[in-house]
C-alpha cells in the first residue's frame, strides 16, 4: 500500500490495530473443542517452506485487494461527507453500516477465506507435527513494517469469516 493510501486508510478507521491482531489470533481458541489437536503458532522462521510460500502468495494477492478496500471505502466516506456529513461523522456513521470499514470490503472476505482454507488444507497433507495455526498464518506473520496497510484492514475484521463444520473443519 503507498503511503498516500496508508494515510488515507488511516483517516478513515478507527480501531486499534494491536488490539484487533490479539482479537483474530485468539479467536479460534473459541471454537475448537477442548482436547482437539490445535496447529501451532510457530514463527515463520520455524515453519517449513510450503508454508512460507503460502504466506508469500497470501501477501502477494493481498495487496491490490487491499489497495481496492481502501479504495472502496474512502469512496463510500468521500460520498457521506459530500452529502454533508464532517469526515468524522461520515466514518462513524458508515462504520455503523459495516463495523469491518474496509475489512468487508467483499474481495478481502474472500481472500481472507481463500488462504484460511488454503492453510487449512496445508496442515491437513503435513500433519500435526508441522501444522500451523492459520491465524498465524494471515496475521501473526505479518510485519508492521512491511504490511502495514493489510495488518491494518485485516485487523477491523471483528471476527473470521469462517466456522467449523460438524465434523469439526473450517469452512
Amino acid at each position: 500500500m503507498s503511503p498516500g493510501k496508508d494515510s488515507a486508510a488511516t483517516s478513515t478507521i478507527g480501531h486499534n490495530v494491536e488490539t484487533g491482531a490479539l482479537r483474530l489470533l485468539n479467536a479460534p481458541k473459541d471454537l475448537i473443542p477442548p482436547g482437539a489437536p490445535r496447529p501451532q503458532m510457530r514463527s515463520r522462521e520455524e515453519a517449513s517452506p510450503e508454508y512460507r510460500a503460502l504466506f508469500d502468495a497470501y501477501r502477494a494477492e493481498m495487496r491490490p485487494v487491499v489497495d481496492a478496500a481502501v479504495a472502496w471505502w474512502t469512496g463510500i466516506v468521500d460520498r457521506s461527507e459530500s452529502g454533508g456529513l464532517s469526515r468524522a461523522d461520515a466514518v462513524r456513521e458508515n462504520m455503523l453500516l459495516r463495523p469491518a470499514g474496509p475489512a468487508s470490503f467483499p474481495q478481502m472476505v474472500a481472500a481472507v477465506r481463500k488462504y484460511w482454507l488454503k492453510c487449512d488444507d496445508l496442515n491437513r497433507t503435513l500433519g500435526d507435527s508441522r501444522a500451523v495455526a492459520p491465524e498465524q498464518v494471515l496475521v501473526g506473520w505479518l510485519s508492521t513494517k512491511d504490511d502495514a496497510g493489510l495488518l491494518q484492514i485485516i485487523t477491523a475484521m471483528p471476527y473470521w469469516p469462517l466456522g467449523l463444520d460438524a465434523a469439526g473443519h473450517w469452512s
